[in-house]
């Protein structure tokens, strides 16, 4: 169940979530771009997979420590020098020459994967300090309902994007920019991202290696009296990321393939009505009394599989309006899980809540980077139609499987009490 609580949030919270949406409006045009640029360039889509698997793998290896680091230390530094480095490995793109620039891509994939993982787990860490532990739901959904806004418009941008942008350097440049505004913005608050620490300081011990250091930190996490609960949406949701690259290297294919001159028309509509989807969702989740009744566990399930059916959907036919009403039935799913599962772990103590981040960002990020190796494969030998059916059908035949059994389970217990 969830449950709101009328509390005003505080006018840091905005100017964070202002900087927050202003590197993601750039962050999204960055990778519509570079997705159809790519494609364009090597006219391969192994190229698009392999990227997204690159900045996908290196966001996961890196997540338990940057869990660690979110915990430890100062989280707005962090997230302020992230934002910086990111700034930077963006903007010199343009100086890269054509005829290699999918090379650099690699690197910089590898560096967007890390330190775009960095903003995104200590932000979600650091939710529940800056509102004192406050109404966390409202400020998931302005932050995640924001977040789909921009990538409409980002969407709706790339419709346009030969008329708006001079070249695709120019978007890189607006990348880069808005990265250096929501660092200088977060550097610029006077916002607390901890809590302070009450635990005893630590007995100093002899060095250990570093699995077995990890192992240690994270008991804490598989000691928590609902990790039963978490750990199932951890394993949906990496099903979810090992599904996602289906679509992510689908859409630009399927647009290319209904229009080639102007491949940004479709996908861009489609990005921009997965967006009002999400805001509809996120809308949903905050109003529906249905939402604040449902267990925890069905609450995801279901939003998943609306998310999964709407993403098959999206490419079984050319008829605009089914393809865009689709994205937004999918987007709708995806943002009331995404949504959900954020203020669900923020509701977990403190100094646990970075590692819980980490957690999940290292098994969606695992599901993702095999998704984006396997995917340009599928695509060599299947249509993009039964790629996205093959991947997300399991997912909401998964998903159903857990929701009767679950449910049934419960029904059992409660007839045996009566």
């Amino acid at each position: 169940m969830i449950t709101t609580a009328a509390q005003k949030l505080p006018k840091e919270f905005y100017w964070l979530t202002a900087a927050r949406l202003t590197s993601t409006f750039g962050m999204f045009l960055n990778m519509m771009v570079v997705n159809i640029f790519v494609l364009e360039l090597t006219g391969s889509a192994m190229w698009v997979g392999w990227l997204m698997a690159v900045r996908i793998i290196s966001g996961m290896l890196f997540s338990p420590y940057i869990g660690q680091l979110a915990d430890k230390m100062n989280r707005k530094t962090l997230m302020v020098v992230s934002d910086f480095i990111l700034a930077f490995f963006i903007f010199i793109t343009i100086f890269i020459p054509t005829s290699v620039v999918n090379y650099y891509f690699i690197w910089a994939m590898l560096i967007i994967g890390v330190f775009s993982s960095a903003v995104d787990i200590t932000l979600s860490a650091a939710v529940p300090s800056i509102l004192h532990s406050g109404n966390t739901i409202k400020a998931n959904s302005i932050l995640m309902g924001g977040r789909n806004i921009v990538i409409a418009l980002a969407g709706l941008s790339s419709v346009f994007i030969k008329e708006i942008f001079s070249s695709y350097n120019t978007v890189f440049i607006v990348n880069a920019l808005a990265y250096l505004a929501s660092g200088f913005i977060i550097f610029s608050l006077k916002i607390k991202m901890n809590e302070a620490n009450t635990q005893k300081p630590a007995v100093k011990q002899e060095k250990k290696g570093f699995f077995k250091t990890m192992k240690e930190d994270y008991k804490d996490v598989f000691l928590l009296p609902n990790f039963k609960v978490i750990a199932l949406m951890i394993f949906i949701l990496t099903l979810d990321g090992l599904a996602s690259g289906s679509h992510n290297v689908g859409w630009p294919i399927f647009s290319q393939g209904l229009n080639s001159k102007n491949p940004f028309f479709i996908y861009g509509f489609i990005q921009a009505f997965w967006g009002l989807g999400n805001i509809i969702g996120i809308f949903w989740l905050t109003k529906s009394s249905l939402a604040k009744k449902l267990r925890a566990e069905n609450l995801y399930l279901i939003c998943t599989a609306i998310m999964s059916l709407g993403m098959i959907m999206t490419v079984q036919s050319t008829l605009s309006v089914v393809i865009f009403t689709a994205a937004c039935f999918a987007g709708f799913g995806d943002g009331a899980y995404q949504t959900f599962f954020n203020t669900y772990l923020q509701a977990s103590p403190d100094n646990v809540r970075g590692k819980l981040f980490g957690l999940s960002s290292t098994f969606l990020r695992t599901g993702f980077g095999a998704s984006f190796i396997i995917m340009p494969f599928l695509f060599n030998a299947f249509s993009v139609s039964k790629v996205l059916l093959y991947s997300h059908g399991p997912l909401v035949i998964i998903s159903l499987i857990f929701l009767t059994s679950l449910n049934a389970g419960s029904k059992q217990k409660t007839g045996a009490k009566n």
